[in-house]
């Protein structure tokens, strides 16, 4: 009787340890994926803040609403803000969706930089993605959608359709910045967006 008890209990660890249980799973969704649709960079006085609008896909229902979230992180500098960020998202972030770096009025010089070596470090960021300067970030990323299901998209799409309608070439692709900040004058200027009516 003792060994089939044994038996028993062995079947039972060697059965639960195979199911890929553990008491200290992640709390998310099978299937879900967090996609940074735009990054917006915030600076004042001494604090540093990075929001990150991503949307939330099923990649087991295609046809499912997305869901599009904000994730707010705060510290001293941009590394700070970036792990404080990360420790509330509960999944990885991909950034090769991202379209638009959103840049804030109060970002100085030394953290414009600093952003520029972050997203260039991210393996997965795409060169093309657009870069916008607007008063405050995070205030442009809370804004409604028009067409798209991200803020960054239609921010991408309005700055393809001003170029097309004004002629303009905006030279604000992350790969035309970096080009003009290694050069002796290191000039650029980004276009510019407004918040009015959460529009």
């Amino acid at each position: 009787r003792m060994r089939k008890i044994g038996v028993f209990l062995f079947c039972f660890i060697f059965v639960f340890s195979l199911c890929g249980c553990s008491t200290g799973a992640v709390n998310t969704e099978a299937g879900l994926e967090f996609l940074v649709s735009a990054i917006g960079f915030d600076q004042n006085e001494d604090e540093f803040s990075v929001v990150i609008e991503t949307i939330i896909v099923n990649s087991e229902d295609a046809e499912s609403n997305k869901k599009l979230s904000l994730i707010k992180g705060v510290g001293k500098n941009l590394s700070e803000a970036m792990n404080d960020a990360t420790k509330q998202s509960i999944r990885p972030f991909l950034f090769s969706h991202c379209g638009a770096a959103v840049i804030g009025k109060g970002v100085r010089e030394r953290g414009f930089r600093n952003i520029c070596t972050f997203l260039y470090e991210k393996d997965e960021i795409n060169l093309s993605l657009n870069f916008i300067s607007t008063e405050n970030a995070e205030k442009l990323l809370l804004s409604k959608t028009v067409s798209s299901i991200a803020v960054g998209y239609d921010l991408t799409d309005m700055l393809a359709r001003q170029s097309e309608y004004s002629g303009i070439d905006y030279k604000n692709r992350f790969y035309e910045i970096e080009g003009l900040r290694k050069k002796a004058v290191g000039v650029f200027s980004l276009p510019r967006f407004e918040v009015k009516d959460k529009g």
